[in-house]
């Protein structure tokens, strides 16, 4: 018996897993996923190693758009920790708190004017959408408030919209 799990990474990390394996002991299980758990981003003991073993194939994003098999996109990395001479500042440094700069209001406020002022620009005047990724609830639930007061006052007229998921605490 074979058994393919697509989204493994949701699906495949409970007690039913446990069960599949015990109760079809001698089945084949191949799990594909685009978000692999690896034991830095383990949050139970387990990684998708430790459930399907060794990796069979891995065709990554680069590949996809190497083969025109999804819509072209552009990334740009916005915010390096920057001093006002332009020279870099080690993120890794203990005494710089990276969230408390990144989380900033005058940063977020910042984030959003530039937005606003390009957005017609990047987006080639609206052919296209745009994503903003931030890196917790709390950032998000900032950022779109910041986005609903400028829309509010006048300043903007984009649609803003949030998604965010709560992830399981553990895996176990």
């Amino acid at each position: 018996m074979v058994f393919i799990f697509d989204e493994c990474h949701r699906s495949q990390f409970g007690d039913t897993h446990k069960r599949i394996v015990k109760f079809f002991s001698k089945a084949q299980m191949f799990g594909f996923t685009g978000t692999p758990i690896f034991a830095d981003n383990a949050v139970g003991k387990r990684t998708t190693k430790d459930l399907f073993t060794e990796c069979l194939h891995k065709y990554v994003i680069t590949d996809a758009i190497a083969d025109e098999n999804v819509l072209r996109f552009s990334v740009e990395y916005w915010g390096r920790l920057k001093r006002k001479d332009g020279s870099l500042i080690d993120e890794e440094v203990p005494a710089i708190n990276v969230r408390e700069f990144f989380d900033n209001p005058d940063r977020i406020e910042g984030v959003v004017d530039w937005i606003i002022q390009n957005h017609d620009r990047k987006t080639h005047n609206k052919q296209f959408s745009a994503m903003l990724c931030v890196s917790s609830v709390d950032a998000l639930i900032a950022y779109y408030e910041t986005f609903r007061r400028k829309r509010e006052a006048g300043e903007h007229h984009l649609r803003v919209a949030t998604i965010f998921t709560y992830g399981p605490k553990s895996y176990a």
